[in-house]
C-alpha cells in the first residue's frame, strides 16, 4: 500500500472539490471585477482541454456561499465537504490567497492574492465541487509550483496515497465499504464476455502442515485473522494544464495535516490551471464509477506488494493449511494471486503458492464472476495482457516469471474493483 498518514480531525460539514489558480488582477481593481477575470481566465484555458466541465451556480450565503444540494460549503476560506452519513472533510486554501472570497459573475467563488496564484471553487454538475488553482510564472522562482491545502479528516481517519496517484480517505474497519450488491452495476461492467471461456474452481493441491519456517509476525489468530479499513472518501489524481490547454507534469502528496499538489511547469504557458480534486465520499452512490478500483474491499495477512519475488520462507505446504491457520471471512473466498495451477504447470513449491503475500480473500462473487472468469477467457485484451492465439489469459500468462504473473493478478483485482 502507498504512503499512510493519521491526520488530525475537526468535524465541520461539505462534499467534493477541485483547485486552480490564476493570473493576479491589478491592485486597483475592484474585487468583484477581479472575481469576474479570475472566473474567465479558468473558463478560457479549460475550454482547450478535456476539463471543462458544466458548472451550477452556488448559493451565496452571508459568509460565503453553499451548494444548492448542501453537499459542500465555503466559509473563511475553508471548504467543507460531506462524504455522506454525518462525515466531513474540510479542506483549506493556500495561505497566498486571501480567505475573504468573491462570489463571481459565474456563480463560482473566488479567492485571489498578490502573490501569483488565485482559487476558483466551481459546483460542477456531477454534483461534485472543485478547487482551480491558477497560477502566474511569479508564484515561485522553482520551475516546480506547490499549492498547499489544510486538510481536516473526520475522527479516526487517516488518508493514503495510492499507486495511481489517488488519496484514500480510510477508517479502520473490519467490513468491506461496499457490499458485492452495492457493487453489482460496477462489477456488471468489469464482467467478461458471456459467450466464450471456462468454468474455473480452484481447489486444494498439496498435502501437509504449515511450513515450520513461518515468521511469527506473519501469523494472525485464526478467530479474528485480519483487520482491514473502510474506505470513506477518494480524492482522484491531479491534473494540470497551461495556458494552450496542454497537460503538465503533476502529483499530489500529504505531509502531514497538508494535502500538496507539486507541478512541473518547465516550459509552461501562463497561466497554469491545477486542480488536485474531487473529493468523492463513498456514501455518494451516484458517483460510483470513480470508484471503480475501490469498491470492494479485499482482506489479507500481510501487506500485499504487486509483483511480489519468488519464495518459500513463510510459506504453507498446502491451501488447507493455510486456511487454517488465518480461517476465511463469511461470504469471501481465499484467491491466489499467482495461481496454484502453477504448482503443476510450473513446477513451483506448494510454499511459494500458498503463501500470504500471495493470498487475498475476495467476495465469492467477485472472484468466481470477474477474476477467475477473466482468467479462464480467449481472444480478450485484460489488465494489458492479450490472450495468445488459441489460449486463454491463464495459460498465456503461465511462461511468465513469478513477479510478473503476481504484478498482473494484482492489476486484475483492480480491474474488478478490488482494492488492494
Amino acid at each position: 500500500m502507498g504512503k499512510r498518514v493519521q491526520l488530525n480531525v475537526t468535524v465541520v460539514a461539505l462534499t467534493g472539490l477541485i483547485a486552480s489558480g490564476i493570473s493576479v488582477p491589478s491592485s486597483a481593481m475592484e474585487s468583484q471585477d477581479k472575481a469576474a477575470e479570475v472566473a474567465s481566465t479558468t473558463q478560457s484555458v479549460l475550454e482547450q482541454t478535456e476539463h471543462s466541465a458544466p458548472i451550477q451556480q452556488l448559493v451565496e450565503t452571508d459568509n460565503g456561499a453553499i451548494a444548492a444540494d448542501g453537499n459542500f460549503s465555503v466559509s473563511g476560506g475553508d471548504i467543507d465537504v460531506s462524504l455522506g452519513e454525518g462525515e466531513v472533510l474540510s479542506l483549506g486554501l493556500p495561505s497566498e490567497v486571501e480567505k475573504e472570497l468573491e462570489y463571481s459573475p459565474r456563480g463560482t467563488m473566488i479567492a485571489s492574492g498578490d502573490r501569483g496564484l488565485n482559487v476558483e471553487i466551481q459546483k460542477i454538475e456531477n454534483g461534485s465541487a472543485r478547487i482551480l488553482s491558477i497560477a502566474e510564472a511569479h508564484f515561485s522562482e522553482s520551475d516546480t509550483h506547490d499549492y498547499e491545502y489544510p486538510l481536516t479528516l473526520p475522527a479516526g481517519a487517516w488518508a493514503e496515497m495510492n499507486p495511481d496517484g489517488s488519496v484514500a480517505i480510510l477508517r479502520g474497519s473490519d467490513e468491506a465499504p461496499f457490499s458485492v450488491e452495492e457493487s453489482q452495476e460496477i462489477l456488471e461492467e468489469k464482467l467478461p464476455p458471456l459467450d466464450t471461456g471456462e468454468d474455473y474452481v480452484e481447489i486444494d493441491q498439496g498435502l501437509g502442515e504449515a511450513d515450520s519456517n513461518v515468521l511469527p509476525t506473519e501469523k494472525l489468530d485464526p478467530v479474528d485473522p485480519i483487520m482491514s479499513e473502510s474506505l470513506i472518501g477518494i480524492i482522484a489524481p491531479a491534473w494540470s494544464v497551461d495556458a494552450t490547454g496542454t497537460a503538465l507534469p503533476t502529483e499530489l502528496k500529504i505531509e502531514g495535516n497538508t494535502l500538496i499538489q507539486s507541478v512541473d511547469t518547465r516550459n509552461a504557458v501562463f497561466p497554469v490551471v491545477s486542480d488536485p480534486l474531487p473529493l468523492v465520499g463513498i456514501a455518494l452512490v451516484g458517483l460510483a464509477r470513480i470508484l471503480a478500483p475501490f469498491a470492494v474491499r479485499a482482506f489479507a495477512a500481510v501487506a500485499i506488494r504487486r509483483g511480489a519475488a519468488y519464495t518459500i520462507r513463510g510459506g504453507y505446504a498446502s491451501f488447507s493449511a493455510f486456511k487454517g491457520a488465518y480461517g476465511t471471512r463469511k461470504g469471501y473466498q481465499w484467491h491466489h494471486i499467482v495461481e496454484q495451477s502453477t504448482i503443476r504447470s510450473r513446477g513451483w513449491d506448494s510454499r511459494a503458492i500458498h503463501h500470504p503475500n500471495n493470498l487475498v480473500q475476495i467476495p465469492t462473487e467477485v472472484h468466481q464472476k470477474c477474476v477467475n472468469s477473466w482468467m479462464g477467457k480467449k481472444g480478450v485484451t485484460i489488465a494489458g495482457v492479450t490472450a495468445a492465439r488459441g489460449k486463454t489469459i491463464r495459460q498465456t500468462i503461465q511462461s511468465r516469471s513469478f513477479s510478473s504473473q503476481h504484478g498482473f493478478g494484482v492489476d486484475l483485482l483492480r480491474y474488478c474493483g478490488v482494492k488492494i
